[in-house]
């Protein structure tokens, strides 16, 4: 019997999957309908928002909006951010990135942003849209 090796990339994509669908679900559940929709759109758009204006500014941005999509997604990177150890847990999001000093970890987490919302925009279009 062969036994395979799984290596960290892909441990790492199926925690993204994951949580992305957890967090989909936990949208459709809190946001209802309507929501839902509002929450899927913001997820098909919030790649290309990080690519033109950045991550913080993006985040920033939907803090600002205060509507419960944009509040329910930037708590979903959030979270994905700490987990990853990128974030610590009670840092503010956008106290974190006034205060970074490390491009390096603001690429990473740039990184993990744009991929965890592939999922979430793949999950999204599946059972929201």
């Amino acid at each position: 019997m062969e036994s395979r090796i799984r290596s960290p990339q892909v441990d790492l994509e199926r925690k993204r999957a994951r949580a992305a669908l957890e967090a989909v679900k936990k949208a459709q559940n809190d946001l209802g309908k309507d929501g839902g929709k509002k929450y899927g759109q913001l997820a098909r758009s919030g790649s290309a928002d990080i690519m033109t204006m950045g991550l913080g500014q993006t985040l920033a941005f939907w803090a600002a909006k205060k509507e419960k999509h944009h509040l329910q997604l930037l708590n979903n990177v959030t979270t994905w951010l700490v987990t990853q150890k990128l974030l610590k847990e009670a840092e503010k999001p956008l106290d974190w990135v006034m205060q970074l000093e490390d491009t390096g970890l603001y690429r990473r987490a740039t990184q993990e942003t744009l991929a965890l919302l592939a999922w979430i925009k793949r999950f999204s279009e599946a059972e929201l849209l």
